[in-house]
């Protein structure tokens, strides 16, 4: 079964606390954190998961943005131009996208909007910080 498939199955709170955990440890062990992040698979299953209509995106954005300093820095990271991609759709806010993302509610669907925001801002900031 593919990690993807057992995520379908989450409840959100639970994919809030496992998203807080992961984000809390990376940030006590900081640049260390980079090689793992670029060996494992968890960039490459936050994108698939923010790929599909669920309830979890807020979290996983989140997330995304907690980790970001250290999974931009090794080229071995493919996914940047299939996250920006879903990064914008996921910023664009109005009552149809609330349907097209599989949101619940409006609550759920501006806190997507506001944590992809956020994440479109701090990865700028990187990069800009990363080019001077």
């Amino acid at each position: 079964m593919k990690l993807i498939e057992i995520h379908k199955d989450l409840d959100s709170d639970f994919v809030g606390r496992a998203s807080n955990l992961i984000s809390a440890i990376i940030h006590v062990v900081k640049e260390q954190s980079c090689e793992f992040l670029n060996k494992s698979s968890l960039v490459g299953l936050l994108v698939d998961i923010l790929k599909e209509k669920n309830q979890n995106k807020s979290h996983i954005f989140s997330l995304v943005g907690d980790i970001h300093p250290y999974i931009f820095d090794d080229a071995r990271f493919n996914s940047l131009s299939e996250l920006c991609r879903l990064l914008t759709i996921n910023i664009r806010y109005n009552d149809s996208n609330i349907a097209i993302a599989g949101f619940s509610d409006q609550d759920q669907s501006i806190s997507v909007c506001n944590n992809a925001c956020w994440v479109v801002g701090e990865i700028a900031v990187s990069l800009t910080l990363k080019t001077s």
